[in-house]
């Protein structure tokens, strides 16, 4: 009956007071509806386990070349094979790699993301098909009839739901292949595939120099910690570094989860900075709640003092201000959820517009039972929070001192210190969030502004890939690309065409390679990044030719092996000379030849313009004297490039039905999805210092408000024995400079700790970001001295008369 009576009181007296609940409640709702969003969002990003059965242990293995991170098959099949054998950290494990599908009934083709897989991926993840079967060892047979499994959506798009589907044939790049199963609803593992095919590449039949690429999906036994296993991966891969140093120099393995890998390097740093960050609102929030129930308190003293008096037990005061911090905190929280699962929606149709690559299938954005319960684990841990502070305040001190300053209304030197640390702390906590947000703008800003080492204006895009059916020989791949170059080229409006493996914003393969008269030490040859360029195409995508020649008619395949080589790798291996007319050879084969330099151009990045990988070198080779099945392609057009699209997709159909052009996309478009996902991680760390800013401008001028009130007398007093009104707001400005100082002497260092993470991870080619650290004092200056100068002004706008009677 008293926690109900206790309730009911705190409600009247939350009742009474429109204003202050709305405000507390927005506040709580702003800071728990953010850190429940982030919470949400980490987990189906990064750490919810894949929903399968032993999720927890699901995890994958891919290759680290020269200390870089690398997924989406860059584990050498020969490799897997090695850990396979050697590994004892496994229950299961298997291979895969992505591919493309080009699926035709005998009009347009239509492409997939195809899976080539080990015949054990779908006992690995116990998922039965739909209809059909799955893999058996003897599809995995080379020389046996193609087969393939698809996904449900595949099923229902392409093919129409057609319930006969089980032992139809279609032509999977130029294949026959037969349907043999359809899995459930939602399956797309490991990441979005349309459909499965399976792996028939056999590493006993294969020189290392020809091994494919895969990655290794593996269950981890209970009983082994990923660090074990990392250290015997490392084990295996050194040893095989040293038996092989050719195609193996600095390549080692590691082990991630599916979500990690997909993250990339750097994935934790970047969670546990989002995490510190939304922290950090939620302090602030909790701080200004609890600043605002402290102001009440205060308010209430005299009250408190009499009650206390006339016998009221401690307990009864204390339990009642909690009762006001639960019911202000469990409003917020449900506010907060709402506003939570709706940012959540949002982001769920936002999201893969920003990014350059189809979202996997664990990305479902959402809030979950755990979460929830979670959510409600923290919105009890404000509540004690926010309410503590004030309830501890009411048990403390002589309350006929708190009944002497409450007639007087000055305020008690203990309120005092409680104020000027809410301060402190507020400046504080706003700092680093403001320099951690304020250095990732700056940081994301030169990025977006990067380059690339092209002309991005006016370019379109898209990937071809020729099946191996029909176009196994290299002079059919050369003549389909110079036909499609043909036709592209007299298109009306059409100023140029070319084609390459790799975009500029595209991660180029990287390989071992030895330039003539290099000394080679302890067998580690360093990488250079290898893509093969069509003739013309480094003119029509605005790469500035530094020195020599580009590729022309006279590189085919029975003359000089050439190359051209970026300003970077020539730098570094032939500095102070010319490098046109040296050589180097890839040594990942033996039939490699040597290539002979005859032209350098300026650098282009090759992936994401962050950190070291922007500066990694690369060379190129003539697709005459290295044919390759897939390349991109890019128009350069008069007007806008969206409006070629039709007529670049025409163009390629018009040579070969079953060769469709897909990832149709601009070439600026394609370098702001590159840093999509930055980018949004900027946005969310501006959000959060939006808010920061927010409550903090509004906690300070809250806790110096409330304190300059209760100085009212005082201020009063001063100015009725001489204090001109002048001295008075120096004294007042002065105190709050003070508390301003102490704040940033704490904040300015942690955010500018804080912020070098990001800093390393970007890798910025100027120190723009400090003035970041100059701009940040400033806005937080303004905001405490504002927040002084208004409630000082107030205070010394009344006569001294009406001061000394003010309560």
């Amino acid at each position: 009956m008293n926690a109900l009576f206790d309730l009911k009181y705190a409600y009247r007296m939350l009742i009474k007071n429109p204003g202050f609940t709305a405000l507390t409640v927005s506040v709580m709702a702003a800071g728990l509806g953010l850190c429940v969003f982030m919470l949400a969002f980490i987990a189906s990003v990064m750490t919810r386990p894949l929903p399968f059965d032993n999720g927890q242990d699901m995890y994958i293995v891919e290759a680290m070349e020269d200390g870089v991170q690398y997924n989406g098959g860059s584990l050498l099949l020969h490799d897997y094979e090695a850990i396979k054998a050697q590994s004892d950290s496994f229950t299961q494990i298997g291979a895969y790699y992505t591919a493309t599908a080009n699926l035709s009934n005998g009009d347009r083709a239509q492409r997939f993301a195809a899976t080539v897989t080990t015949a054990n991926i779908f006992s690995y993840t116990s998922t039965e098909p739909l209809l059909g079967r799955t893999f058996t060892a003897n599809d995995a047979i080379e020389g046996s009839t193609p087969v393939a499994v698809i996904a449900y959506s595949t099923w229902q798009n392409y093919f129409g739901g057609d319930a006969n589907i089980i032992g139809q044939s279609v032509k999977n790049n130029g294949v026959s292949t037969q349907i043999i199963g359809v899995m459930p609803q939602g399956y797309r593992f490991p990441n979005m595939a349309d459909l499965w095919v399976p792996l028939q590449d056999d590493a006993t039949r294969l020189n290392r120099s020809e091994s494919i690429s895969v990655s290794a999906f593996v269950m981890k036994k209970p009983t082994r910690s990923t660090a074990q296993v990392s250290e015997e991966l490392k084990a295996i891969m050194a040893e095989i570094s040293q038996k092989y140093p050719e195609t193996n120099g600095k390549t080692s393995a590691y082990i991630a989860t599916f979500q990690k890998a997909m993250m990339g390097d750097g994935a934790n740093m970047i969670v546990g900075l989002m995490l510190t960050a939304v922290s950090f609102v939620l302090i602030l929030a909790c701080v200004n709640v609890g600043n605002l129930l402290l102001a009440r308190a205060n308010e209430r003293a005299k009250e408190t003092a009499i009650r206390v008096a006339l016998g009221a037990p401690q307990s009864r005061l204390i339990m009642q201000m909690m009762w006001e911090s639960i019911i202000i905190c469990v409003l917020g929280g449900l506010f907060g959820l709402l506003l939570a699962a709706w940012a959540l929606e949002l982001l769920s149709y936002v999201l893969p517009n920003m990014l350059p690559i189809a979202l996997p299938f664990w990305w479902i954005m959402k809030l979950d039972s755990e979460l929830i319960l979670q959510s409600i684990a923290i919105i009890g841990a404000t509540a004690f929070v926010t309410g503590i502070v004030p309830a501890w305040k009411m048990t403390r001190g002589d309350f006929n001192a708190i009944l002497r300053d409450g007639t007087r209304g000055a305020q008690g030197k203990r309120a005092g210190r409680i104020n000027r640390l809410l301060v402190i702390v507020e400046v504080a906590l706003s700092c680093i969030l403001l320099s951690l947000s304020g250095v990732l703008v700056v940081l994301l800003q030169e990025t977006n502004n990067s380059s690339y080492g092209v002309d991005k204006n006016n370019k379109l895009t898209a990937r071809i890939g020729l099946s191996e059916a029909n176009y196994p020989e290299p002079h059919q791949q050369e003549q389909y690309y110079q036909r499609l170059m043909d036709k592209l080229r007299s298109t009306p409006g059409i100023k140029g065409a070319g084609a390459m493996t790799s975009l500029p914003g595209n991660g180029a393969w990287y390989q071992p390679f030895l330039p003539e008269g290099y000394e080679v030490v302890d067998n580690q040859y360093p990488n250079t990044g290898r893509v093969t360029v069509f003739e013309g195409t480094m003119d029509t995508i605005g790469m500035e030719l530094l020195e020599g020649r580009n590729f022309d008619s006279r590189d085919q395949l029975d003359s000089l092996p050439v190359a051209i080589i970026s300003d970077q790798l020539a730098r570094k291996y032939w500095p102070n000379e010319s490098p046109i007319g040296k050589r180097f050879r890839y040594t990942n084969d033996e039939s490699n030849p040597w290539l002979t330099i005859v032209g350098v151009v300026k650098h282009v990045i090759h992936g994401q313009p962050y950190s070291n990988m922007k500066h990694r070198t690369a060379a190129y080779v003539p697709f005459t004297q290295s044919h390759r099945r897939f390349m991109s392609i890019v128009i350069d057009v008069n007007g806008d490039a969206d409006d070629f699209r039709e007529a670049l997709s025409d163009a390629v159909a018009s040579l070969d039905p079953e060769v469709p052009a897909y990832n149709v996309a601009p070439l600026d478009l394609r370098f702001k999805r590159n840093t999509g996902g930055m980018t949004f991680i900027r946005d969310l760390f501006a959000v959060f210092a939006l808010c920061a800013l927010l409550l903090a401008s509004s906690g300070i001028y809250g806790v110096l408000a409330n304190s300059t009130s209760k100085r009212t007398q005082e201020i009063g007093i001063r100015r009725a024995i001489g204090a001109t009104d002048e001295e008075v707001m120096s004294m007042l400005m002065k105190q709050g400079w003070k508390q301003l100082a102490i704040g940033l002497i704490i904040g300015l260092p942690l955010g500018f700790l804080a912020s070098q993470g990001m800093v390393q991870l970007v890798g910025p080619e100027h120190n723009y970001y400090y003035g970041v650290f100059v701009a940040i004092p400033l806005i937080i200056a303004i905001v405490v001295s504002i927040a002084t100068y208004m409630p000082a002004k107030k205070a010394i706008a009344l006569e001294p008369s009406s001061a000394l009677r003010y309560e």
